[in-house]
Formats: structure tokens, sequence, C-alpha cells
């Protein structure tokens, strides 16, 4: 079973997974919008545990709304025109788990107001890898004192959430199963990511580089040959020979290399130092950490 399958809503692949994420477009009428929606979650039902609605534009949580659907879970990009509804649809925001995704469009220094802006209405953040991968020193150092080691926001922000986790079950159960690469979603066999064109991807982020494992219309869906495939696995296989410092790295069993691989030049100390902090102050946060991991999503 995949963890979590991305792809828009008018593509139906009947495969299981824990987590499917549809991205809904724009619509030309109600009732055919209504039974879209319908038929996708009577679809799902049958080989998904958790079904989320990516929305291209907020506006449609209100049509979602005035049509009585409640309760379910909802993505939004943000954005100038998004954040900006965020209080105007308080109400209607209320009535549903809703996470904001922060992609490079956000400049890093506006990473921590936004955070906190959005837990006001309880709303979930989750941080994009290139967004993640534009934090520097300082950056990192004012999210983990204003959001890390606050356990007010620390379950309200993806990634950082789960690298708080991590330190837990490594404190609590002695072993972790949690990886960047599993963070942020690039996880071989784990995750996929469908584009409108029916290329199939791991991740968002290698559908934007134009990086694909195959098409769905491809008679012969092999994903060992692909070129990311290759990639990927090659990475992982030869890390020992070709980034030793990575390897020997005390942070590898998290990491797993994942921040070097498309910049081996990449500054990784603001990463470190920022999980040294939460395993020196872990009793800060361990009980928001503990009760919100199943909260999280």
């Amino acid at each position: 079973m995949y963890k979590e399958i991305n792809l828009p809503m008018d593509t139906k692949l009947d495969v299981s997974s824990y987590l499917k994420i549809v991205r809904v477009s724009n619509f030309k009428d109600i009732s055919s919008f209504k039974n879209s929606i319908d038929n996708t979650i009577k679809f799902y039902g049958k080989n998904t545990k958790r079904l989320y609605f990516y929305l291209e534009d907020l506006e449609i949580l209100k049509t979602l709304y005035n049509l009585k659907y409640k309760n379910m879970f909802m993505l939004f990009d943000v954005n100038t025109k998004n954040i900006s509804l965020v209080k105007e649809y308080k109400e209607i925001l209320g009535s549903f788990y809703t996470k904001a995704l922060l992609d490079s469009i956000i400049k890093p220094s506006e990473v921590v107001d936004i955070v906190k802006f959005l837990a006001k209405y309880n709303i979930r953040s989750e941080i994009s890898y290139d967004l993640f991968k534009k934090l520097d020193s300082k950056n990192f150092e004012n999210i983990t004192k204003e959001l890390l080691l606050d356990k007010k926001y620390v379950k309200y922000v993806e990634p950082f959430f789960s690298f708080a986790n991590y330190v837990y079950e490594k404190n609590i159960k002695k072993s972790s199963k949690h990886t960047l690469w599993e963070i942020f979603k690039d996880e071989l066999n784990g995750f996929l990511y469908i584009n409108k064109d029916s290329d199939v991807a791991v991740s968002k982020r290698w559908d934007k580089r134009g990086k694909y494992l195959y098409n769905l219309d491809d008679k012969e869906q092999s994903i060992k040959k692909s070129p990311l495939y290759q990639e990927l696995k090659s990475y992982d296989e030869n890390l020992f020979f070709e980034n030793l410092e990575c390897a020997m790295c005390d942070k590898y069993e998290l990491c797993k290399a994942y921040l070097k691989f498309e910049n081996k030049e990449y500054d990784c100390s603001g990463f470190k130092s920022m999980i040294e902090e939460i395993e020196k102050n872990f009793e800060i946060f361990k009980k928001a950490s503990c009760q919100s991991v199943k909260e999280a999503v």
C-alpha cells in the first residue's frame, strides 16, 4: 500500500494508499461539481484510509460549505489571495480540517508569522522541500525558537512537527522510522504524484522538474526502467562511496543524505543545529509531541 497518492480529480486510480490527495480545479456548474465530489468520495472510500481535497482556489471551499459538506480534509496553497480570505472564511474553515501549503513563493523570513497567523484559525501548515532548502541558519534558529520549542505551535507546522516526533520516538522507543525522504514525500514505492497529463512522478517537486517514473497510458508501466528511479536508487546504493561525510554524520538516520541529493554543497549546519536544540530541550515539548502525533496529517 502506498502512503500517499496525489492526483487530479478527473483521474481515477484504483490503487490502495493510506492517503489520497485529490486536486480540485474550478468547475463549470454546481450540479456536475457536486457529482464529481460525491463520486470521488465513493470511489476512494474503498481503497483509501484518508481523503484530502486540494483546492486550487480557496473560494471553492465556500461552495462546498453551501452544499452542506462538513468535516472534510482540505489543502490550499498560501498566496496573497488565499491568505486574505482566511479571516473572511473563519466560520467556513471551522467546518473543515484544513492545512495550508507553503511553497517557495513564501520568503523564509515570513514562515514564522504565517504559521502563527494560520494557527490562530486552527489551520496547520506544511512547508515544501523547495522552501525548506531556502532556509539559512538564522531562519532555522528563529523557527526553532518561535515554533519548535513552543508547545502551542509545534503541532501546527510540518516538517518541523515530524522532526520533534522523530526525537520523541528516538528518546522513548529508541528508534524511529522517520527519514527526510518520507517526510518530504520523496520515498520510492511510498508516494506517487500524477499530473494532468497522466505523468507519474514520486512527488510534486519531481513533477516541477519534469522527471517521471512512467505515464498511466503506457502499456508497460515499468518504474524500474525510469531514469528518475535509477537516479534515486543509485544515490542510496552508492552513498557510502560518493558521500562519506553524510554516511558518517550523526544525523544520517534522519536525513539519509536527502539534503545533499540535488546539491552536494548544501550547508546542513542550520538543520543539524535545529535537531540538536530539539534534543537538548526535549522535555519542553515532549507532551505536545506525544499528544499531537495522532492529530498530525
